[in-house]
């Protein structure tokens, strides 16, 4: 259906399967601006989940240890 360009984001308007019309942000497309951080990452990942959440676990732990608010 079009583009509308505008705050807080720049939307992609279409017709949903349905016939009822429905938008999406440009950006979530492949024709909006290229993000810098997903072209320099290219789709790779430094860390897991997992570790993620033991470093969360550490924080909160160390936090606590030291009378502080994580």
């Amino acid at each position: 259906m079009g583009t509308r360009e505008g705050l807080p984001e720049d939307r992609l308007y279409f017709e949903h399967h349905d016939g009822r019309p429905a938008s999406i942000p440009k950006h979530f497309t492949n024709l909006g601006p290229i993000d810098p951080v997903v072209f320099m990452g290219r789709g790779r990942c430094l860390f897991r989940v997992a570790d993620l959440l033991e470093l969360c676990s550490l924080i909160g732990v160390n936090a606590s240890a030291h009378g502080q608010r994580a």
